[in-house]
């Protein structure tokens, strides 16, 4: 492995050497200067590649020694994918709790029944945040702004109204 790694590192520094060297000694504004950088610069990339292509061959090997998941493995996938609708039916059960708690507030506040249907993020359920709601309510309209604005400062929700 080392061993490698010197003949990759020689030979990267002979070729900065060569043609570092071979730049020096031709004269400026000519043609074949640039023709020269041209194939400079595509010895260097195949030197920096070098090392990808001598994997190339052991492709089919190292997809063949990647290992088959065990039963246990598979079972426990099993288990991961109950555990998340578990915990979507938890949340949506805690959202419907969250609703429940704004109505009987607002049923105190302002002496009115509310219907509230939040709305959350469910891409994304370790982190579950509510998104928006939208409110249908039976208040005169400056009572419905102020329990509205109400809702969104107590519970930092926002309303469609």
């Amino acid at each position: 492995m080392t061993d490698s790694i010197n003949t990759y590192v020689l030979s990267l520094i002979a070729l900065s050497v060569t043609s570092g060297l071979l730049g020096a000694m031709l004269p400026e504004n000519t043609g074949i200067r640039k023709y020269l950088r041209y194939l400079i610069s595509l010895a260097a990339l195949t030197v920096m590649l070098s090392p990808l292509f001598g994997l190339i061959p052991k492709i089919p090997e190292l997809i063949d020694s990647i290992p088959e998941p065990s039963a246990h493995e598979k079972s426990s996938e099993n288990e991961a994918a109950e555990n998340t609708g578990f915990q979507q039916a938890v949340i949506r059960e805690s959202v419907r709790q969250i609703e429940l708690r704004i109505e009987e507030e607002v049923l105190q506040t302002f002496g009115c029944n509310l219907d509230i249907s939040l709305q959350y993020d469910e891409s994304d359920i370790t982190a579950v945040r509510i998104t928006g709601g939208i409110v249908q309510f039976c208040l005169p309209q400056e009572m419905r702004e102020q329990a509205i604005k109400y809702i969104q400062d107590q519970y930092h929700i926002k309303i469609e109204k």
